[in-house]
């Protein structure tokens, strides 16, 4: 019950740049790592880790996977 309430305000916020823990602006994050030329890995106050797509300016949080591929090379 409380997921259906709470996704797709998380959702909102991600697309507006915010997020989703603290409502910081995400274009304020730390820039962790370089994954490719249009992508980064960026990382909230709060510690929570998203990648950023330059190309269209908008940013997904990332899984564990991902964040132990990407932060581990």
């Amino acid at each position: 019950m409380i997921k259906k309430v709470l996704k797709p305000i998380q959702v909102k916020l991600i697309k507006k740049n915010l997020c989703p823990g603290c409502t910081m602006n995400l274009e304020k994050c730390n820039n962790l790592k370089d994954v490719t030329e249009n992508k980064k890995i960026v990382q909230c106050k709060c510690s929570r880790i998203y990648i950023w797509d330059i190309d269209t300016n908008t940013y997904k949080r990332a899984t564990l996977d991902e964040e132990q591929h990407f932060l581990t090379k």
